[in-house]
């Protein structure tokens, strides 16, 4: 069997000091972080144009 190197993602606020993974899926952390920003930080969720450009770059990146 050969060696090989995948991916694992982790979602973490340095504010509150805790985060959530490893994720095999980008969208997996990233879904984590918009809603630990919406519980406790009073940030919106998934629903902004900012979040649909950080989601379209990371499938640009895989």
């Amino acid at each position: 069997m050969s060696a090989y190197c995948f991916p694992v993602y982790n979602a973490y606020c340095a504010e509150c000091a805790e985060g959530d993974g490893p994720h095999d899926y980008a969208d997996d952390a990233a879904e984590w972080a918009a809603n630990h920003n919406a519980e406790n930080h009073n940030e919106d969720d998934r629903t902004d144009a900012d979040y649909d450009h950080y989601k379209e770059s990371l499938r640009d990146q895989q």
